[in-house]
């Protein structure tokens, strides 16, 4: 069972490593898939959580060093996203504000003095 907590801190290893070295390049997609790996992993760390040794601990506690790193980046996605809905409402409202909202079915009447 210790092999399985093992092979799971080795895959999480890999994996924060991988996008550490690579955290500038990466897209939102690829963080979305990181995290998701990431979950699967520590999902199964904790269902053998009390076969975790004192050496299991320090590596999980240098992964956790990279967090700050990892959720800044992703901080930065967010920011994006929302700068770019805030433009499109503003944009939308713009559209309606100058936009002709015509009732089709209306008419007018005009009659000669």
């Amino acid at each position: 069972m210790s092999t399985r907590i093992d092979n799971s801190i080795k895959q999480l290893e890999e994996i924060t490593a991988a996008l550490i070295q690579r955290l500038d390049l990466v897209g939102y997609e690829e963080l979305a898939v990181f995290a998701e790996q990431r979950e699967t992993l520590v999902y199964q760390i904790i269902e053998s959580q009390e076969l975790i040794s004192n050496e299991h601990s320090l590596r999980l506690t240098k992964l956790g060093e990279y967090d700050q790193f990892i959720l800044s980046r992703m901080e930065g996605f967010k920011n994006e996203a929302s700068n770019w809905l805030s433009k499109q409402g503003a944009i939308r409202e713009q559209k309606n504000a100058y936009g002709a909202s015509y009732n089709v079915d209306s008419f007018f009447v005009d009659h000669k003095k």
